[in-house]
């Protein structure tokens, strides 16, 4: 079994946060993950928000190379846009890949992120981003 550690960071501005569902695929270099729902008790991807998931995995799925962010409707909620940051994906053996996205998911959708590039620096959590 392989553990990935999952940071999601929401947009800062007004109305960034969402209720619909969002959903990740991890897929690397030795395999692909299963969609899993990222959800906590309470509320996820708010404004502001930096949430923390654990993504259980059946093996290690070796480099990763992209994921895949699934925006769906969530009961009988209206849709909202939602505004991601980014995503930090700590993998199994300590490694840690960013995975910027800075773009609006409007609807019912499916995000494909790369992993950034050694120049590309991702911002700490102090820092206030875009």
């Amino acid at each position: 079994m392989a553990t990935y550690k999952v940071k999601v960071a929401t947009g800062t501005d007004l109305l960034s946060g969402t209720l619909d569902s969002i959903s990740l695929t991890i897929v690397g270099t030795q395999g692909e993950s299963h969609k899993q729902l990222l959800n906590h008790f309470g509320r996820d991807f708010a404004t502001g928000a930096v949430d923390q998931y654990t993504v259980q995995c059946p093996q290690d799925l070796g480099e990763l190379i992209i994921i895949r962010l699934h925006k769906e409707r969530y009961s009988f909620f209206p849709k909202d846009p939602w505004y991601c940051n980014y995503v930090q994906i700590c993998a199994p053996n300590g490694r840690i890949y960013h995975f910027p996205a800075y773009q609006w998911m409007d609807g019912y959708e499916t995000l494909s992120l790369r992993e950034a590039t050694d120049s590309y620096k991702m911002p700490s959590h102090s820092e206030k981003t875009p």
